[in-house]
């Protein structure tokens, strides 16, 4: 990899979104070394160099080829069929893939730096991850997410959200935490968090299909609980926001889920909407055209009960 060129690249990047060198650096790296880095004077680690353009608002794989060993492959392939299982909720083949990949780590060929940094803080985020679907001790879960979001973020701030630089696996760590704070009685705390981390992606993320796909996320979540707030003009209008941004951005995977609380926000102002059907007929629909088939399920379940809406 020619590194001269990666350096540029960041430093152009980062001069677009008007941020100095310690805003980028921090928690990645020393902004003395990014300074050699960004004048081609020293390389860096491609796992440091993933790390700083995911801060960008960029996916690192589109800009440049990381070669890998085959170990190294199948460890990353593994990471991903696991946050798929986890992103549809299977709980049994999560735990599965999560002992599969503990397992490749132990491996001699599998390089130390995949045992640290970034690729650990996925690890800690997966097994938080699965503390809360299977309602465990939140306490455990929440100590796991904090070990996690120091790795790059040493000094984390709930209240500094906003001002934060943040990558795909930080704003779930982020929304993780606002999770946990609701299910521990603290409803303002995690609707804050959440409108914190929605504002630190509109303000920070410049590559619009990148920022579509993390603010659906973040929106989904926030619409949700703003929604059992009872907050529904405030949901109704991230929902109406997230659905611009993802039609346009072709960010589809939680769109139906929040059309679903769109439906929800509309029944719950006037049960007569004509919307509401619309909308939870859309939301079935986009998930079996997804594959995602259980939240269909749901949906579909849901929609009889709150809205007496049979769904065909």
């Amino acid at each position: 990899m020619n590194y001269h060129i990666a350096g540029q690249t960041i430093k152009l990047i980062r001069k677009q979104q008007g941020l100095t060198q310690e805003e980028l650096a921090s928690g990645i790296m020393e902004r003395e070394n990014l300074s050699k880095f960004e004048n081609g004077k020293q390389g860096i680690k491609r796992e440091t160099l993933a790390l700083l353009i995911n801060r960008l608002g960029h996916a690192a794989n589109r800009f440049f080829p990381f070669p890998v060993s085959p170990k190294e492959y199948e460890l990353l392939l593994q990471q991903d069929k696991l946050d798929n299982a986890i992103a549809l909720n299977n709980i049994d083949e999560a735990e599965m893939l999560l002992s599969e990949t503990e397992a490749l780590l132990s491996d001699a060929q599998i390089p130390a730096s995949f045992k640290e940094g970034i690729y650990l803080q996925t690890l800690l985020r997966c097994r938080a991850s699965l503390r809360v679907l299977r309602g465990e001790d939140t306490q455990a879960s929440r100590e796991l997410l904090n070990t996690a979001i120091e790795i790059t973020i040493p000094k984390f701030k709930a209240k500094l959200v906003n001002t934060y630089l943040l990558c795909s696996d930080e704003i779930e760590i982020i929304c993780m935490m606002a999770e946990l704070d609701y299910i521990q009685g603290q409803h303002g705390s995690a609707i804050t968090l959440l409108t914190k981390l929605a504002a630190s992606i509109r303000k920070y993320y410049v590559d619009p299909r990148e920022k579509a796909h993390n603010l659906t996320f973040v929106i989904y979540n926030l619409s949700r609980l703003l929604g059992l707030q009872n907050k529904h003009t405030d949901a109704l209008a991230l929902c109406n926001e997230a659905i611009i941004e993802g039609e346009r951005e072709r960010a589809y995977y939680l769109l139906p889920e929040i059309k679903f609380n769109k439906a929800c926000g509309l029944h719950s102002l006037n049960e007569n909407d004509p919307e509401v059907r619309d909308f939870a007929y859309q939301a079935y629909y986009g998930c079996l055209a997804l594959g995602k088939v259980s939240t269909a399920s749901e949906i579909k379940e849901q929609a009889l009960q709150l809205f007496k809406i049979a769904i065909h």
